[in-house]
C-alpha cells in the first residue's frame, strides 16, 4: 500500500488494512500451478488446511501458514488421498509442493485399516485417552483439573427458546455429549444414554463479582453421569457471559470448535449432514490398531528416547511441594512483541523448523539456567488426529508427547536448536503411542506428588474465534479459574501484535513474583537468542543489568552503621530498664543485670586503685563462669582490655 489508513485519533485504522495472505493468494506473475495430478490433489489438500485459494507448486507449507499442527492435518489426508504413507520428517526436509508430491509418487503403496461403525450395543470400549481421564479424575478424588471452561462475551440478544433447541439438537448430533463411564467386571466401558436433558443455567450478579461467579461455575463432573457438560448465561449489569464448561473425557480443543461450530449452525436452523462416525467408532479402532506394526515401531521410539534415568525438574519453588499433587492455580499473561515474534520466527524457518521449536529451544534454555540441568522434558499436547476420519469427531483425540532434550552447556544456542528440531521432527512423527502406555512401558515408579514424566508443558495453539449466534457476537472473555494442571504450563497464541503468552502456574508451589520474573527472563531469550545463535549455552545471560547489579552488589551489601555506645554503657541501661531480668547462668547460678553491673563496678574500682587506666591490659584467667563475665565487664570499665587466658594452658605457656 502507498501509505498507512488511519483513525480520526490518528491511530492507525487495522480495520482498512489488506489482508496480509492476499500477496500468497494472488495470482502472481511468476505463478507456477502444480502440474502433475499429484501436485494438482495435494495443492487441494493444503487448500484446505491452510485455507488458502491458490498453492504454487514451488511454495513450502511452512512459508505460507503451515506449522506443526495443519503438517499433521495434512498427513493424517495423505494415506487416505494417495494410498501411500509418508514420514513426517521427510516433509520437513522437502517441504515444498512439487517435492512432496514427488515423495507421495515414489512412495509404495499401502493399505490402511478403515474406521468403520461400531455396531449398536450397551456400552463399548473406552480409547487410552479416555482411560488416562478416568484414572487421573479417580486419582484426584474429583476436582474440576479437567475441565474445559470457555466464557464469551455477548453483544446482542439472544433468543433463548433457539439457544436451548440449538442445544438439544447439538446433544442429540454428537454421542460424546451423552456419554458416561461405567465399570463392568473390573473393565472401564462407556455408554451412550439415547438423550438427556442440559439445563441453560441462568444467573445474576454486580460486574465486579462475574470472574467469582465463573469459578463458581466450574465444578467436578460426575463421570458416571451424562451430560458431561454444563450452560450458563450470567447477566450482569454492564454484559452478559456465555459460559461452557466440558470435561475433557470427551472433548478437546479441536472438538470445542466443533462444537460451537455446530451450535451457531443449528442456531440459525441450518441442516446438517449427519457426521460419517462418532468416538464410539475410533475408540474400538483403536483397540485394534494398538496392535499394529506401526504401533510396535512407535513403542521401540519411546522407550529408546526415554531410556535411563529420567530427569525431575527441579525448579526452586517458593515453598515445599504436598506430599499429593494440588491443582490450585493462576495465570499470568505477557506479550511479546511482533519484532521478536517475527525474529524467532525468521530465525526457525532460516533452519528449516517451525516457530513452536523456536519457542521450544528457547524455553528450553530457560529451563536449564533456572535448575542447572542438562537433561530436560517439556511436555506438549498433539491433536492425536491422524487420520482424516476423524477430523470432525467430537471426543478427546489429543495426545501429550514428553519432548526430551539435552541443552548441554558447551553446546551453542544454534547447534542446541538443530539438536532440538531433530528431535521433535521424530517424535511428531511417532505421535500416536498412547502418554499412558508409555508410563507404564518404563515401569515409572509413581510419584504422588507431582505429575508422571514431566512437570512443566507447552502449549503452542490459535485463540480461540469470535462467533455470532444471531444477530449477537460472542467474543472470547479471557478469567481465571484457579485451576493448574501441572507446577508450570506456558501457553503461547499468535496474533497481529505478536505473542500472547501466559503461565499457568500451581500456587501451592510459587508466588505471582517467581513467576513474573520467570517470565521477564523467558522475554529476555525470546529477544536475543535468535541474534546471538553462536553463543553457547553456559554464556547465555538471561539477567537485567539491574539485576546482575543486585546479585553481584546488591545482596553483598550489608553494612550498617553501628551506634557510638560501648558494652558497658548498654549494660548500665540494661541495669536500669530491667533490673531483675536474668543476665547470666552458668553451672545453676545466675544474675541479674543490676546484680552484674554492681559487681561489675566494684571490681572496676579495684582496678582503678590497682593502676589500670586507658589502653592498660588486664589478664583473665579464669574458667568459664560468672566471674568471668564481672571481670570482663570490670576491665573494660576501668578502661583496660582484657586478655582472656585459658587456665588449661600450661604454666610456662601462661
Amino acid at each position: 500500500i502507498d501509505s498507512l489508513p488511519f483513525s480520526p485519533s490518528g491511530k492507525v485504522d487495522k480495520t482498512r488494512l489488506p489482508d496480509p495472505l492476499e500477496g500468497i493468494e494472488a495470482r502472481r506473475d511468476d505463478f507456477s500451478p502444480p502440474q502433475t495430478p499429484t501436485e494438482t490433489a495435494l495443492a487441494q489438500v493444503w487448500q484446505n488446511v491452510l485455507g488458502i485459494e491458490q498453492i504454487d507448486r514451488n511454495d513450502s507449507f511452512f512459508d505460507i501458514g503451515g506449522d506443526s499442527l495443519s503438517i499433521v492435518m495434512v498427513m493424517s489426508q495423505i494415506p487416505q488421498q494417495f494410498h501411500v504413507e509418508l514420514a513426517l520428517e521427510d516433509v520437513y526436509l522437502q517441504p515444498q509442493l512439487k517435492e512432496v508430491a514427488a515423495l507421495i509418487d515414489a512412495a509404495e503403496l499401502c493399505s490402511h485399516q478403515p474406521i468403520v461403525s461400531a455396531p449398536k450395543q450397551d456400552d463399548y470400549p473406552v480409547s487410552s485417552a479416555q482411560q488416562r481421564m478416568w484414572i487421573i479424575e479417580q486419582a484426584a478424588g474429583g476436582n474440576a483439573a479437567y475441565n474445559i471452561p470457555m466464557a464469551f462475551k455477548l453483544r446482542g440478544k439472544v433468543n433463548l427458546p433457539r439457544l436451548r433447541a440449538a442445544f438439544e439438537a447439538l446433544i442429540l448430533r454428537h454421542d460424546s455429549l451423552r456419554t458416561s463411564y461405567v465399570l463392568r467386571g473390573g473393565e472401564l466401558r462407556q455408554q451412550i444414554a439415547d438423550s438427556v436433558d442440559l439445563p441453560l443455567v441462568r444467573a445474576e450478579c454486580k460486574h465486579r463479582e462475574l470472574d467469582e461467579q465463573l469459578k463458581s461455575q466450574i465444578k467436578p463432573f460426575d463421570m458416571q453421569t451424562a451430560p458431561l457438560m454444563r450452560a450458563a448465561l450470567i447477566k450482569t449489569e454492564k454484559e452478559t457471559i456465555f459460559f461452557i464448561d466440558i470435561h475433557h473425557s470427551i472433548a478437546d480443543g479441536r472438538s470445542a470448535k466443533i462444537l460451537i461450530d455446530d451450535l451457531v449452525a443449528l442456531y440459525d436452523d441450518e441442516i446438517l449432514p449427519s457426521p460419517l462416525f462418532e468416538y464410539k467408532d475410533y475408540a474400538v479402532w483403536q483397540r485394534s490398531y494398538m496392535k499394529s506394526e506401526s504401533i510396535a515401531l512407535q513403542c521401540e521410539y519411546w522407550q529408546s528416547t526415554l531410556n535411563g534415568e529420567l530427569p525431575l525438574l527441579n525448579l526452586h519453588t517458593d515453598r515445599p511441594r504436598a506430599s499429593t499433587q494440588q491443582f490450585s492455580g493462576a495465570r499470568l499473561s505477557f506479550n511479546i512483541p511482533k519484532q521478536t515474534a517475527d525474529k524467532l520466527r525468521d530465525f526457525a524457518k532460516q533452519h528449516g523448523a517451525t516457530l513452536f521449536m523456536s519457542i521450544l529451544a528457547v524455553y528450553n534454555i530457560l529451563l536449564a539456567k533456572y535448575t542447572g540441568q542438562e537433561d530436560i522434558i517439556v511436555g506438549t499436547p498433539v491433536s492425536g488426529r491422524g487420520r482424516q476420519e476423524v477430523q470432525d469427531i467430537v471426543g478427546v483425540f489429543i495426545n501429550t508427547l514428553p519432548l526430551r532434550n539435552r541443552p548441554l552447556a558447551d553446546l551453542s544456542f544454534l547447534q542446541f536448536f538443530n539438536q532440538l528440531t531433530k528431535n521433535s521432527i521424530s517424535a511428531f512423527a511417532h505421535s500416536d503411542y498412547p502418554l499412558e502406555r508409555m508410563i507404564s512401558d518404563i515401569s515409572l515408579a509413581r510419584d504422588a506428588s507431582r505429575n508422571p514424566l514431566f512437570d512443566t508443558m507447552l502449549v503452542h495453539s490459535a485463540q480461540p474465534q469470535d462467533f455470532s449466534l444471531g444477530n449477537a457476537t460472542c467474543s472470547h472473555y479471557p478469567f481465571d479459574p484457579d485451576i493448574a494442571k501441572l507446577d508450570l504450563t506456558l501457553e503461547v497464541y499468535e496474533s497481529d501484535e505478536g505473542l500472547e503468552c501466559q503461565f499457568e502456574y500451581n500456587t501451592m508451589l510459587w508466588n505471582e513474583p517467581t513467576i513474573r520474573r520467570i517470565s521477564r527472563h523467558l522475554s529476555r531469550l525470546f529477544d536475543t537468542l535468535p541474534d546471538e545463535p553462536d553463543t553457547r549455552i553456559k554464556d547465555v545471560a538471561m539477567l537485567s543489568q539491574n539485576e546482575i547489579w543486585q546479585v553481584t552488589q546488591g545482596f553483598n551489601k550489608t553494612d550498617k552503621p553501628l551506634a557510638d555506645i560501648s558494652v558497658q554503657s548498654l549494660l548500665e541501661d540494661l541495669a536500669v530498664s530491667a533490673p531483675d531480668k536474668t543476665a547470666l547462668i552458668c553451672d545453676g547460678q545466675s544474675m541479674t543485670f543490676a546484680q552484674l553491673n554492681n559487681r561489675a563496678n566494684q571490681v572496676a574500682h579495684q582496678l582503678r586503685e590497682s593502676g589500670v587506666t586507658r589502653n592498660s591490659v588486664v589478664a583473665l584467667c579464669l574458667p568459664r563462669s560468672l566471674d568471668l563475665m564481672i571481670g570482663l565487664l570490670a576491665v573494660l570499665k576501668a578502661g583496660g582490655g582484657y586478655l582472656p587466658i585459658d587456665p588449661s594452658y600450661p604454666e610456662d605457656r601462661i
